[in-house]
């Protein structure tokens, strides 16, 4: 069976003396072949001869299969020969249009885990419109690859280079959002010594929105003593909205042992604003936590509100002995109630 074959002979002993025979019977059973069956095959056969492999997988029989047969050729060819390999993905572009860019992330893949220098400079080539996608898959293979303190000390090197900016930007956001699940303490001293600079634009966010999940009386603390006054806010309320969209049981078990304090004005937002999409009416209890005075009423204009489209007159008992002013409760009066349905009755 193939299976065995590619087992017994791809692994570990296919070369040019063999391979016709081992292709034999893939061509015969290339029905039933599962898609790790080819990828061995592929990356076995660029250890000797990537040009023919490459060449042979754009012929695959059943031609659904191809594009799986390319990537593993064109990566496995990368890992030995990247420059080679970035040229043969060119040359296939024509004929592969819709799955350039999958060859492309297979190139990068094997190129970053050869070692080898040059893929930074191969996306910059490729332009701006490709710089978010590529720099994802580059900062995730550099942070496997590296580990967090290596994957810094490799972005330092990028950042003080003459990278395109918007490259820059890409690469730091991408490496921030990875490696802050990792090590979030290591990701703060980093953006604390790269503070001010264009490419760190939103990177305290994305620390943020990671570390509060992870540990977040340590996220708040950075974020206050860290970030500027005027950031502190919008970066912690983006932080918890994310962690309730994520694990809304968990953050809001959080939120409910925290203080009434100043520092956790944004928790309080988040969920309240959450917490008013699935049950407005004890939510208010939530905004009415915020020590902010504006940003409380402007909570509680905004759950009131939903409150209002689902149940008006119980929000208006409510705003009979509110701190809402008549400017604020006329607009929660704005907002269209939804009209109850009875789901047992057939309209």
């Amino acid at each position: 069976a193939a299976s065995d074959v590619y087992k017994r002979q791809t692994l570990t002993r296919l070369d040019a003396s063999n391979v016709e025979e081992v292709l034999d019977v893939y061509e015969v059973e290339h029905w039933w072949l599962e898609d790790t069956a080819i990828e061995l095959l592929m990356e076995a056969w660029t250890r000797f001869n990537p040009e023919r492999a490459v060449q042979y997988a754009a012929n695959w029989p059943d031609r659904t299969r191809r594009p799986t047969a390319l990537s593993a050729a064109i990566r496995g060819w990368a890992l030995r020969d990247p420059q080679s390999a970035a040229s043969a993905v060119e040359r296939i572009r024509a004929s592969y249009p819709r799955q350039h860019q999958l060859f492309v992330e297979n190139l990068l893949t094997g190129w970053i885990q050869s070692g080898q220098s040059g893929f930074v400079e191969f996306i910059a080539d490729r332009g701006e419109s490709s710089f978010l996608v590529d720099a994802m898959w580059i900062a995730g293979g550099q942070t496997r690859r590296l580990g967090v303190t290596g994957v810094l000390d490799w972005l330092d090197e990028q950042v003080a280079s003459d990278l395109p900016p918007k490259l820059k930007l890409n690469l730091v956001r991408r490496v921030i959002g990875m490696a802050s699940r990792l090590d979030p303490i290591r990701i703060a001293a980093w953006l604390n010594a790269h503070e001010g600079q264009e490419y760190t634009n939103q990177a305290e966010t994305l620390l943020a929105e990671r570390w509060v999940s992870i540990d977040t009386d340590a996220a708040i603390d950075w974020v206050g003593s860290a970030v500027p006054h005027e950031e502190q806010i919008p970066i912690l309320r983006s932080a918890f909205t994310k962690w309730l969209t994520v694990d809304y049981t968990g953050a809001g078990a959080w939120i409910e042992a925290a203080p009434t304090t100043k520092a956790y004005d944004p928790a309080f937002r988040a969920y309240a604003l959450a917490m008013a999409q699935r049950d407005p009416g004890p939510a208010i209890a939530w905004a009415e936590r915020i020590t902010n005075e504006e940003s409380r009423r402007t909570a509680l204009t905004r759950v009131a509100s939903s409150w209002y489209r689902r149940d008006p007159e119980a929000t208006e008992n409510w705003l009979e002995s509110s701190e809402l002013d008549e400017a604020a409760r006329a607009q929660v009066r704005s907002s269209p109630h939804r009209k109850r349905v009875n789901p047992l009755v057939q309209p």
